[in-house]
This record gives C-alpha cells, structure tokens and sequence, in this order.
C-alpha cells in the first residue's frame, strides 16, 4: 500500500528516503501502520489533493485560483510511503496524519531550524 504525505519545504534537511513514518488513519483509530519513505518528490506540489485542504478538514492551506483549482499557500513537496496493511483495512483517498522517525537532532539544531522558519531565511 501506498501514502502520499505533503512534506513542508522546511522539513525537507531532515526528511530522507529510508526513514521510517508512523501513519494513523481518521478511519482507523488508534492504529498505527508502520511504513519507509521510499522517495520525496523533485518538484514541489502545486496543487492540493481535495481531501487534505482545510475547507475539506485537512491540514494544508489553500487559496482557489480563477479555474476552481486549490492551490498550496506554502511549499510542500510529495513523499511517497510504502507500508503494509491487513486486507480488511485497506481504505483509498482516506485522510491520516504521519510522524516521519527523522532521528536525533541535537536541541541547537532544532533551535536554528526554528529560528530559520520564525524570519523566513533560505537555508
């Protein structure tokens, strides 16, 4: 099976492929599937998918372009998850949260990468 996460731009100098991601499903409380980053996208995403926008109850702001489209209102780039699941609990186009396991990070790092994000500096 398949996920699709929409990674942040600024999480992008410490999310690899090889990492290990927890996924939790809406419509599976309380059950974790375990599952590797196989590959994070080149090319950021343009458009949302309907199901993750806020208006729909996702997390990812939009804004509708003059075609109807909802377009990201910050960088995210695509990281494809492969992970296994029971056959009784397969679910497509379903909304889930993800924790990507990126590894220890000393409390200076994650100082910098905060204060980079609060004055929008480019790394």
């Amino acid at each position: 099976m398949e996920a699709l996460l929409a990674v942040d731009q600024d999480d992008l100098s410490v999310v690899r492929p090889g990492q290990t991601v927890d996924i939790q499903a809406e419509q599976y409380p309380g059950r974790v599937f375990r599952g590797k980053i196989r590959q994070i996208a080149a090319l950021d995403m343009d458009i949302a998918h309907a199901n993750e926008t806020v208006r729909s109850g996702g997390e990812l702001e939009t804004q509708t372009d003059t075609l109807g489209r909802d377009r990201l209102t910050s960088t995210r780039y695509e990281a494809s998850v492969d992970f296994d699941v029971p056959e009784n609990s397969l679910c497509f186009e379903c909304r889930a949260t993800a924790k990507i396991h990126t590894g220890y990070r000393s409390i200076g790092s994650r100082l910098v990468t905060a204060l980079y994000r609060v004055f929008n500096f480019q790394l």
